[in-house]
């Protein structure tokens, strides 16, 4: 039995994206790393489908500014949001973070705690730390 080429793949996830399949979309948005332009575009797309895992990466790419023109934490924290609420992990620690730094919406703590502690309950070990240190702080 031969083995798929990477090439095959691609072209695979590539047929799919063009018909509107989100997932495939958010595979393309992963595997065009080393263009960041158009891997923001295959997540734009996705994520304005709904889907999750894209979402994130949107948010992560207009906080970071990765394949876009500027920088946009308050557009970062619109797309975290969208995915948070859809139970990915890592949009929740992001999303944490935001609300602990006041990065593109007002620093509010308790909010930071409630997606930290979302995203604990869904295996992100590390966020149980981050809530050991806010609570930290507030107790000084």
């Amino acid at each position: 039995m031969a083995m798929a080429s990477p090439q095959l793949a691609w072209h695979c996830y590539l047929a799919s994206a063009l018909q509107g399949y989100s997932e495939a979309q958010c595979r393309l948005g992963l595997l065009s790393a080393s263009d960041p332009k158009a891997s923001f575009e295959w997540f734009a797309k996705a994520a304005a489908q709904g889907q999750a895992l894209a979402q994130y990466h949107v948010g992560h790419c207009y906080e970071h500014g990765i394949g876009i023109q500027a920088v946009s934490c308050s557009e970062a924290v619109r797309w975290y949001q969208a995915a948070a609420v859809q139970g990915v992990p890592a949009a929740q620690m992001a999303l944490g973070a935001c609300y602990r730094q006041g990065k593109g919406v007002a620093e509010d703590l308790n909010e930071a705690v409630r997606w930290y502690k979302e995203a604990e309950k869904n295996g992100m070990v590390e966020a149980g730390v981050v809530i050991a240190q806010i609570g930290a702080m507030l107790t000084v």
